[in-house]
């Protein structure tokens, strides 16, 4: 992801990592001269390594933070699409690599050539809006009854 912050006190640029807080893991930035700047994601994970792979394939919900600042500078090729999950009534966002372009083109004509662009966690999303976080806490609470 080609996507920094920029720490403004210091001026450091900032890339995403995993991080820690008393709630879990999740992605966000860290300035070593002043400590945490900015959560990117919109759940806290269980472990570094479902944090690191939701990272490394761009598939984690955005938090508030990350969705404007894309709305304010967008990536090439890449997209925030937001909808209401079905499964929790949360509002999610998604960063989807596809344009614009093609996510109206989709909308409109149904063009099935576009979704076999995404992975299934992203197809699901677009379809109901439900992020795998959800459907991992779901799924969760159904095995502990």
């Amino acid at each position: 992801m080609n996507i920094n912050d920029i720490c403004s006190s210091c001026e450091n640029k900032l890339k995403p990592k995993v991080l820690q807080s008393a709630a879990g893991y999740y992605i966000g930035t860290f300035c070593s001269e002043h400590g945490p700047y900015a959560r990117w994601s919109g759940d806290y994970y269980r472990s570094i390594q479902e944090t690191q792979t939701a990272l490394e394939t761009l598939n984690f919900t955005l938090h508030s933070y990350l969705e404007d600042k894309l709305n304010q500078t967008p990536l090439q090729n890449y997209t925030v699409v937001s909808g209401l999950s079905i499964l929790t009534g949360k509002r999610n966002a998604m960063l989807i690599p596809l344009t614009l372009g093609q996510i109206e083109r989709y909308d409109s004509t149904s063009d099935f050539s576009l979704i076999s662009l995404l992975n299934s966690d992203q197809r699901e999303f677009m379809r109901c809006g439900i992020t795998p976080k959800e459907w991992d806490d779901k799924v969760e609470s159904i095995i502990s009854h």
